[in-house]
């Protein structure tokens, strides 16, 4: 059978063969170097797309994603409008086959990078030389009170992500009575693609305009200003959209009521709205983020996972979060050593002087005779203002996220 002719029935049979155990049946040409991507948004598939087509022959590239077709995120808020359907942001991943890339819906669960295999949710491997990873988004549901549960969850459809819960938004705009209150929080930045929630509010306001004009979309910023193109986002607000949009800035949602429909905030009156549209905070992987570091899935119990950091700590973290598979790259970054001292002076880091060897009218540690300082060479270092230099306990003797946290991390001997 030809590669074409392989690929047409792994499409057509929905990547049958990698549902058995073992290593995936995709072979890639001949003598070719196999480049995994696991992901397939507007990162994954574009870095597929392109590595196939620089690569030539000289590569094979397989695409994990475990949605059958790519909805589009920054298209969405035009189907809450109503402006465009589900039908006209979906695009299948046919396109993505004829140029020569094995698309297999699936999801990774694992990356094993001693033997480079990549483990799906149905039990096979992929064998790598190369692997590619486009993460998603993490949302920090345990930051707000009352989204602890998927009820709570489907009463306040974020639709940050593209798909049944963009339709679900839709289905409320529509249900709301003329006149009514739609709410949208946002939240403190960093947050994902920065003008999305603004857009989104001038496309409910045109959407009021037109078929509820009495009704009114009420902005409840977290930030202290709007994050991206203030001036013409202000300018759309006061002149296509004067008396429905309202601006609320420095209000950080701390919690919902799912009954009454209310959002309470830091230090702002709650908010009671028809339509209440919160976008939680989010981010990229933040667990196991440093270069050559990773967390280890130890088990998974009660709706939550139990997460190994690499300090020790056993962390529960809600089983509907996203992760990045694999380990952090550049794992020696702790042992390079620069050289000289031009190497650093290059990359923009300017000399400077240890605090041992000042004054004392300059520097805490300075002074003395030699190494000998204050308190008979015991003195802990420090920074010029008196803080710990090598390192201080940040985290809140109270904080809520305690309960999560069900072994420490060890203490250093």
């Amino acid at each position: 059978m030809s590669v074409a002719n392989r690929r047409r029935v792994l499409h057509a049979l929905g990547a049958a063969p990698l549902m058995l155990a073992g290593c995936a049946s995709i072979r890639g040409r001949p003598g070719s170097r196999r480049i995994v991507v696991i992901g397939a948004g507007y990162g994954g598939a574009t870095a597929a797309r392109y590595s196939a087509m620089w690569g030539g022959d000289a590569v094979s590239v397989v695409l994990v994603e475990q949605d059958p077709a790519f909805v589009s995120c920054p298209l969405s808020n035009l189907v809450l409008a109503g402006s465009r359907a589900m039908a006209d942001i979906t695009v299948g991943y046919a396109a993505l086959g004829r140029r020569g890339i094995d698309v297999v819906h699936d999801r990774a669960v694992a990356v094993d990078a001693a033997r480079r295999r990549v483990r799906l949710a149905r039990g096979a491997e992929l064998a790598y030389d190369r692997l590619i990873l486009s993460p998603g988004i993490d949302f920090f549901f345990d930051r707000i009170d009352g989204l602890g549960t998927e009820a709570a969850r489907a009463a306040f459809p974020h639709a940050w992500r593209a798909g049944p819960q963009t339709v679900a938004l839709r289905r409320r705009l529509e249900a709301m009575p003329d006149g009514g209150v739609f709410a949208l929080s946002i939240p403190r930045a960093p947050f994902r693609c920065p003008p999305a929630p603004y857009e989104r509010a001038c496309q409910v306001a045109w959407y009021f305009k037109r078929a509820k004009p009495r009704s009114k979309v009420l902005i409840l910023d977290g930030n202290e200003d709007v994050q991206s193109q203030k001036a013409l986002f202000m300018k759309a607000w006061s002149e296509d959209y004067r008396g429905i949009v309202e601006y609320r800035p420095d209000h950080v949602l701390t919690g919902v009521d799912v009954r009454t429909r209310t959002a309470r905030f830091e230090t702002a009156d709650a908010v009671m709205a028809d339509v209440l549209n919160v976008i939680p905070p989010h981010g990229a992987g933040q667990i196991a983020r440093s270069a050559g570091q990773q967390a280890t899935l130890s088990n998974r119990e009660g709706g939550y996972a139990l997460v190994k950091l690499p300090s020790g700590e056993i962390r529960r973290i809600h089983d509907s979060a996203y992760a990045t598979i694999g380990q952090v790259g550049n794992v020696d970054h702790m042992n390079v050593s620069s050289g000289k001292a031009g190497r650093t002076r290059w990359q923009g880091r300017r000399p400077h002087v240890r605090g041992m060897v000042m004054n004392p009218i300059d520097h805490p540690m300075g002074g003395g005779q030699g190494k000998s300082k204050g308190g008979g060479g015991r003195h802990h270092p420090v920074s010029p203002w008196g803080q710990l230099a090598k390192g201080f306990k940040t985290r809140a003797k109270h904080k809520a996220s305690d309960r999560f946290i069900l072994e420490r991390r060890q203490k250093k001997k």
